[in-house]
């Protein structure tokens, strides 16, 4: 069967603006150079970057885990409005933190023979059946050996015990009491990801305008028996309050683009699942969220410049330059690949690729 990609299309969200923001290098990795790796007849290139955007590392899989259990949970809740246990979920995350684990160091244990073996990265991928699943487990730490053969038990435990609290956290955060009486059309979107169109990118010298597509997934919402409409991201981290402003502000352009909630009736909420569950709410005014919505067109924007053909969303990997500071270098999940940290900056991917297998 002839490799045959999807469409690719220029869109927007809060984690491709700060993928951008971070090191345009690693954004093309992540958004184009990847781009149909999913496939076993895509080219080698395109599979090990798509493999490599997929890996995640102990903070953001932890908060994953989290959402997965609320998100199942909310949806068992609307059915049955039966208060879960607390043990219960916490044994549901111990599974899950398990079964990631085991898989990931299955995927880990097929580079390192791919490595002793010398097949280099196509013979590892093999091994995989063509292409890494999505779904598939891959950590950071595993995979480029953080904490050397073996990570230390105290770093599990204190993963473990990080979701776990989370979990502790939902229970006390008081949102199952507020929709327990509530009927199911006051019941939002659960983790859902959608889009909607914000406005329009002026045309370039050879492109036209572009109407530019937002995807956005809040966490949750809810209708109160006021009418209020709350919007709820659930937080496993500290508090970043201007980057959570932000973001609970593209989500209230989302819901007042969608669902015609006006803005006197939204209630943004960030709640913090390692803080006992503690809410905070952010207001936002109609000046911001102009302000909002030019910061999206803005960086929107700045993503099309870097393109060699806007009207078709083509890209070239040299047209996106390295992070000025190699800061963020060492939690980079492209430095395998990366031709800077291979100490040939100037290359590409795909003559790394080519060259001795390390």
């Amino acid at each position: 069967m002839a490799y045959r990609p999807l469409t690719n299309a220029l869109t927007w969200s809060v984690s491709r603006r700060q993928a951008f923001a971070q090191c345009p290098r690693a954004y093309y990795y992540r958004y184009y150079g990847a781009w149909g790796g999913y496939s076993p007849q895509a080219p080698l290139a395109a599979r090990m970057l798509y493999l490599l955007k997929n890996m995640t590392a102990f903070p953001l899989w932890a908060g994953t885990v989290v959402h997965g259990i609320i998100q199942d949970t909310l949806r068992e809740f609307r059915g049955n409005r039966v208060r879960p246990e607390l043990k219960a979920l916490q044994e549901m995350a111990r599974k899950r933190l398990n079964d990631d684990w085991m898989a990931s160091l299955a995927v880990n244990r097929a580079w390192q023979e791919a490595r002793e073996t010398g097949e280099g990265e196509r013979g590892f991928l093999e091994r995989l059946g063509g292409a890494l699943p999505k779904s598939q487990t891959l950590l950071f730490e595993h995979f480029y050996s953080v904490y050397g053969p073996d990570v230390p038990r105290e770093q599990t435990q204190a993963l473990r015990q990080k979701v776990f609290d989370s979990l502790e956290g939902f229970l006390s955060s008081g949102v199952l009491q507020a929709i327990a009486g509530l009927e199911d059309t006051a019941w939002g979107s659960i983790d859902l990801c959608q889009e909607f169109i914000i406005g329009e990118l002026p045309p370039l010298k050879n492109a036209g305008s572009l109407p530019l597509k937002v995807w956005c997934a809040p966490d949750f919402s809810y209708q109160d028996r006021e009418g209020r409409w709350h919007v709820v991201d659930w937080k496993t981290g500290q508090e970043h309050r201007e980057e959570l402003r932000f973001q609970l502000a593209c989500y209230a352009l989302f819901t007042m683009n969608t669902r015609k909630i006006p803005l006197e009736q939204l209630v943004l909420e960030g709640v913090f699942l390692n803080d006992a569950g503690r809410t905070a709410q952010y207001a936002v005014t109609r000046e911001s969220l102009v302000n909002t919505q030019d910061q999206i067109l803005k960086s929107a924007g700045a993503m099309r410049a870097r393109l060699s053909d806007p009207a078709e969303n083509l890209a070239c990997e040299e047209d996106f330059p390295y992070a000025a500071s190699q800061d963020s270098c060492l939690r980079c999940p492209f430095q395998l690949l990366c031709p800077r940290r291979n100490g040939r900056p100037d290359a590409r991917v795909e003559e790394i690729l080519e060259g001795e297998f390390p």
